[in-house]
């Protein structure tokens, strides 16, 4: 895998401090993603054992900044702003998966 880094070592006498800032905003929107353990995503057969989340509603928006401020700090603390207006989810568990009874059965609790 390549790395979109540059090759060579940081160097103190070319860091340049800056901030990445971003804001993600959805409209009217409906997002499906696959979500199997381990991010692997079965592609070998028609039937197929992918675990799917569905996300949709009227307004959503996730902001966050991805701070370079110090020169090769030990950890960067990450936060991140999520609002939603409307907002539903839903999953999809094939019958393989191991999750599904468990999930099955909450489901039959709560409800």
């Amino acid at each position: 895998m390549e790395d979109w880094a540059s090759k060579s070592r940081p160097d103190i006498l070319h860091f340049v401090p800056y901030t990445w800032h971003f804001n993600l905003i959805l409209k009217e929107f409906e997002l499906i993603t696959v979500v199997n353990e381990f991010n692997w995503i079965d592609c070998s057969s028609q039937h197929q054992e992918n675990t799917y989340l569905a996300v949709s509603g009227d307004h959503f928006e996730l902001s966050f900044d991805l701070p370079f401020i110090e020169y090769l700090p030990p950890n960067v603390a990450l936060k991140f702003w999520i609002q939603g207006e409307s907002v539903d989810m839903c999953m999809y568990l094939p019958e393989v998966n191991t999750n599904r009874d468990i999930i099955l059965m909450l489901e039959n609790v709560l409800n």
